[in-house]
């Protein structure tokens, strides 16, 4: 199970690429991100698998916190 709730990145201050960003995916069930150039499709990747942080919000992995993971168990 993957979650994100409220996800908030920006590179810059008040400049967010995504704000307020919530989904909910069980196990089997497939996520699509589409949208054109430069709106942060692959930002938002980075920060599921955490080579990016957020400004605001949370990941979780099967109820646990993406920030709580270590990175070898990840």
């Amino acid at each position: 199970m993957i979650s994100m709730h409220q996800g908030c990145f920006e590179y810059r201050q008040q400049q967010p690429i995504f704000s307020d960003l919530s989904f909910h995916l069980k196990k089997g069930e497939t996520l699509s991100i589409l949208g054109p150039n430069g709106v942060g499709k692959t930002t938002l990747v980075k920060c599921l698998l955490g080579f990016q942080r957020l400004k605001s919000g949370t990941i979780e992995f099967d109820g646990q916190p993406l920030t709580s993971i270590p990175p070898r168990q990840f």
